[in-house]
């Protein structure tokens, strides 16, 4: 008994010692532990970030044509991706993002020359729209002048039809006239 009183006495005086001990070892297990994981999170963040940086230049060409950007937001959108500098801030990234910005670059300048095209197409096809406006406008005044015209022409000829039939008339009249007068002198 005594024997096994003093074994918990030198195991409680043991026990004092290690315990803090062993609380100063899991403190500095869990400090490196954290230090650990923020360290994972912030390359994680770090790469993340560069990624997104990539993938944003790399989506250009797509939201041009969502947004059905017009030749001169095309050149816009073209300058702010020569002005992005591939530098060290890409790390390990960096030929990865050089390719990216090339073949970027390279579509967005073929959209651009389709904008271009096609906004040269609609101011042609807009000019011709103007052109056949005016060209119908024109057929419609010199229409309204036939009309008109004919109209002054149909009227002109029935005046001289009713000026003959009253010459007519008054040729008939005067030969029934004559007619008659011939008719009394031979009675």
């Amino acid at each position: 008994k005594d024997l096994d009183s003093e074994a918990a006495t030198v195991a409680a005086a043991i026990a004092k010692i290690e315990d803090p001990i062993a609380l100063q070892i899991k403190t500095e297990e869990a400090r490196q532990q954290r230090e650990k994981d923020e360290a994972a999170a912030k390359e994680l963040s770090r790469v993340t970030a560069i990624r997104e940086r990539i993938e944003k230049m790399r989506s250009a060409p797509q939201r041009a044509v969502e947004n059905r950007l017009g030749a001169d937001k095309m050149t816009e959108c073209v300058d702010r991706l020569v002005a992005i500098d591939i530098d060290d801030s890409f790390a390990e990234f960096r030929r990865e993002a050089e390719d990216a910005k090339l073949a970027t670059l390279a579509r967005l300048r073929e959209l651009h020359a389709a904008a271009v095209e096609r906004e040269a197409e609609s101011v042609r096809l807009e000019q011709q729209r103007q052109e056949q406006a005016r060209i119908a406008e024109a057929q419609r005044i010199e229409q309204a002048r036939l009309d008109a015209a004919r109209r002054e022409q149909e009227a002109a000829q029935e005046a001289e039809n009713a000026r003959l039939a009253e010459v007519r008339r008054q040729q008939a009249l005067a030969d029934k006239a004559e007619l008659d007068r011939q008719a009394a002198v031979q009675k």
